[in-house]
């Protein structure tokens, strides 16, 4: 019997043992669900699931946010439910394709003026049933990003084929710069007029339209006065870009639309205006950064082509000059290029005035018997010692060929330095070679403007942090051994989105302009920073530990989040991988560097927003006025709300939508407090403002309309739709009235009236302005 007892207890043991592991495990897995949804309820990307009839099932909170709209609008429903006719078709013909093949498939996708990369692939749902797994995100941001690396690289492309490319004449250099910059500024017509300065007229040199040059060499010029030129003039007189923007409109009796935007840029050269060159009818209008970019492509072809003119003309007067010395010093001296010539020994014969003032000297005796090295070529651009022996121009004479540098530079009579092109011909008599002309100019500014193309060509422009190109031109470098262990951080900046929505893309961009700076001033020198996107920027940190590498991460989160970024508060998701010597590949560490900081963003969205929209709330509430408008406001609203019996979960709603009505004006208020109103919207513009604000949160997002219509009217007269009767949120309308009342009753705007005279006047509004039930069940509870 005991035997039998021992046996039984055992089994109950075990049994319940297992009984306490399976619950364990249950729950172990119940957790790991939970986890995963909240990864997709968190996820910034756009995440849904279809099912095999193509029907939504699940969206997250990102995607409902985007549409405006709650989940009860989207399961159950077609993308052919949903959408307009041509982007529903796009999307099902994706689905059709995951459905039918099996296989994932990405696109492009350009819908609301945004553009977004929608990818698709198969899932298995319960019953084992096909189904179709659906992320989206925003890319609009980074392919305006790599239109404009296009647009300068398109524009250093123009530059060397100019400098490179070989014309039968100036004319035709020109007609080929003035065709490409129609190209590069989005132009039908371009125009390039020669200045005279003395005489104050333009004359025509090239012509074109709608992409092809029209202009033709004639025997005579089109002359035209300055005062008769318009924006023309206006460019030769303030030495700068001018740029007229004209509003689209309906041409007559056509359904064509008319616009004419031009924009006109001077070439100035030795401060003289030489040209000015104009591009007319981009449909987009111009830019100050389409100014720049014409600007720095004529100055540099302009160089060019002078360069090249003075170079035939001493090609095809060589033999005269010889023969001739007065022709010789005639030409010589009324050329702007310095020049000078040298025995078979290295002394100077002769040198030309522009000569003379380049290296700072009056008389030509100065130079005339002496050494040319030792005078101006003794030293490199680095300040070192520069040999005779190992002097270029020299080889000229030995070799009898044309020798020609730019890298070199020239010694002042003062002891400065300046970059020069010079070309060292042999010079011949009788066959034999007496020694050689050396022609050069400075090209200080020249070179100053290739290090600015050099710059911008690797640099992000607003930023002035390493873009993506210099990532790739320094990737191999990256990968040598010596770098490891090397941390390699990505980072993605919070509320960018945000920031722009309160107060536009202009300070959006002073947003990460200073992000930028932040990251920069906590790295070392040795370390890199990128910015590969809109928001997204790349850290390789050489020779650092992943536990130093977070100190690094720790200090650039917290230098971040002391920043005001007017009225947004700074915040930066990073994530974190280390490259080592036997570890992952670099890119692999890459993509694991950016999956860490996607979930580090995830997990920190809620805390992140729950702690900016208490900023931007306490920022608005932190004016007496203002609380005690909101405050009032909601007392009102929930008088009325309880007598027009509101559910309570409505009359919660009520009280934050009114509470919070006037949070649209968080940008005039931080305007008026930095003195920078000229930036800010026009009071009209708040309820919309407001209106982004409470949307980008999940706390606030269910009374985001609520505050957009608040200024609607009854009759249809209000903003920003124009919403009339009951086409107005409920809410709304009690937040016009609740508003309206304390206006007139509150102390905070000017002189008060009374309760009973504030109850007239919006008697006088029923039916008008204000909902009359409303008015009713005001009237009612005070």
């Amino acid at each position: 019997m005991e035997v039998v007892v021992m046996i039984v207890a055992a089994a109950l043991g075990i049994l319940v043992f297992h009984t306490m592991r399976f619950r364990d495990r249950r729950k172990e897995c119940t957790e790991y669900v939970n986890l995963a949804l909240d990864f997709f309820e968190a996820d910034h990307r756009f995440l849904t699931f279809k099912d095999e009839e193509k029907r939504y099932f699940m969206v997250n909170r990102a995607f409902l946010l985007l549409h405006g709209k709650k989940q009860e609008d989207f399961i159950g429903k077609t993308d052919g439910e949903l959408q307009r006719k041509d982007l529903a078709e796009t999307l099902e013909k994706m689905d059709d394709h995951v459905l039918s093949t099996g296989t994932p498939v990405e696109e492009v996708v350009y819908a609301h003026e945004r553009v977004y990369r929608i990818r698709k692939f198969p899932v298995r749902l319960p019953g084992k049933k096909a189904g179709i797994g659906i992320n989206a995100e925003d890319i609009t941001e980074d392919i305006a990003y790599e239109k404009e690396l296009a647009r300068i690289i398109r524009r250093n492309e123009i530059l060397i084929s100019a400098f490179a490319k070989d014309f039968a004449s100036s004319h035709e250099q020109l007609d080929y710069v003035l065709y490409q910059a129609l190209e590069l500024t989005g132009s039908d017509y371009g125009y390039i007029y020669l200045f005279d300065e003395e005489k104050k007229l333009f004359s025509l040199e090239n012509f074109a339209v709608k992409g092809k040059v029209s202009s033709k060499r004639r025997s005579y010029k089109q002359n035209y006065r300055l005062e008769n030129m318009g924006l023309w003039s206006q460019s030769v007189r303030t030495k700068e870009a001018h740029i007229f923007n004209r509003e689209k409109r309906s041409a007559r009796n056509t359904e064509e639309e008319d616009y004419f935007n031009l924009m006109t840029v001077p070439v100035i050269l030795e401060d003289q205006v030489v040209a000015v060159v104009g591009v007319a009818n981009n449909p987009k209008g111009y830019t100050k950064v389409d100014a720049e970019e014409l600007s720095l492509l004529m100055i540099g072809v302009w160089n060019a082509k002078d360069r090249r003119e003075f170079s035939l003309a001493l090609r095809d007067m060589n033999a005269d000059l010889l023969e001739n010395k007065e022709k010789l010093t005639l030409i010589l001296n009324s050329s702007a290029d310095g020049i000078y010539g040298m025995d078979t020994k290295g002394n100077f014969t002769f040198i030309n005035q522009s000569a003379l003032t380049l290296l700072g000297y009056e008389k030509v005796s100065d130079f005339i018997g002496k050494n040319c090295h030792e005078m101006i070529h003794h030293k490199r651009k680095d300040g070192s010692s520069y040999p005779e022996k190992e002097c270029r121009i020299y080889d000229a004479i030995p070799k009898g060929e044309t020798v020609t540098c730019e890298d070199e530079v020239f010694i002042r009579k003062d002891g400065t330095a300046f970059s020069v092109q010079y070309s060292a011909h042999p010079q011949i008599r009788n066959d034999r070679i007496i020694g050689a002309v050396v022609t050069f100019s400075d090209i200080t500014e020249r070179k100053k403007q290739e290090e600015d193309v050099l710059y911008l060509t690797y640099h992000d422009s607003l930023t002035g942090l390493h873009n993506r190109p210099y990532l790739e031109k320094v990737y191999h470098d990256l990968e040598q051994e010596e770098n490891y262990p090397m941390s390699v951080v990505v980072g993605d900046v919070n509320g960018l989105k945000l920031s722009n929505d309160i107060f536009g893309h202009q300070r959006g961009d002073q947003f990460l302009k200073r992000i930028a700076e932040v990251i920069k001033h906590s790295i070392r020198e040795e370390d890199l920073v990128f910015r590969v996107g809109g928001d997204e920027f790349y850290l390789f940190l050489r020779s650092t530990r992943e536990e130093d590498a977070r100190v690094v991460m720790h200090r650039i989160q917290k230098a971040v989040e002391m920043e005001d970024f007017q009225g947004v508060r700074g915040s930066i998701s990073l994530g974190l991988s280390v490259k080592t010597v036997d570890g992952l590949t670099l890119e692999e560490v890459l993509n694991d560097a950016e999956q860490n900081m996607y979930r580090e963003k995830t997990l920190r969205a809620k805390m992140e927003g729950k702690k900016q929209l208490s900023y931007l709330i306490s920022q608005l509430m932190s004016y007496p006025k203002e609380r005690a408008h909101a405050e009032n406001t909601r007392n009102y609203a929930r008088a009325i709300g309880e007598a027009l019996k509101l559910r309570q979960d409505e009359l919660k709603a009520l009280e934050d939508a009114a509470y919070l009505h006037d949070v649209g004006k968080i940008p005039t208020i931080i305007g008026k407090n930095k003195g920078e109103m000229s930036f800010y919207p026009t009071r009209k513009d708040h309820a919309v403002i407001g209106y982004r604000i409470l949307n980008a949160f999940e706390e606030t997002a269910d009374i985001a309309k609520a505050v957009l219509s608040h200024h609607e009217k009854w009759n249809g007269t209000g903003y920003p739709k124009g919403l009339s009767g009951e086409e107005i949120p409920l809410l709304s309308r009690i937040i016009a009235v609740a508003e309206k009342f304390d206006r007139l009753t509150g102390i905070s705007y000017g002189k008060p009236i009374s309760k009973e005279e504030a109850l007239q006047h919006l008697d006088r509004e029923k039916g008008e302005t204000l909902d009359p039930k409303v008015v009713n069940a005001l009237k009612e509870a005070v």
